[in-house]
């Protein structure tokens, strides 16, 4: 998995982590998380060709979200989370063969 981290005009951080939606690899994303980095859901939103899953790790809500035309990416409106982001992002590119 390659992961490209994204600086938004607001200075928070996205992590594109996959070009396609696919739910077994945001499921393997999420469980990730919520493993390695001892994450909580905190709420989860799931529709026909969007999820967004709010992840809480270390007090920062992380959002993991698949949309069918964009794939799956991680972000937050905190940028006190963009070196949580980059520190996900790198152990998921590390772990890309347990993901797929």
């Amino acid at each position: 998995m390659r992961v490209e981290i994204i600086t938004q005009p607001s200075g928070c951080y996205k992590a594109h982590l996959s070009d396609s939606p696919d739910w077994n690899v945001f499921r393997s994303i999420a469980n990730t998380m919520l493993k390695m980095f001892d994450g909580k859901v905190v709420e989860r939103i799931d529709g026909l060709d969007q999820r967004y899953w709010d992840i809480g790790i270390r007090g920062i809500i992380l959002t993991l979200h698949s949309e069918t035309f964009l794939g799956i990416s991680l972000y937050s409106r905190d940028k006190h989370a963009n070196a949580v982001i980059t520190e996900v992002g790198k152990y998921l590119e590390m772990a890309k063969a347990d993901l797929s």
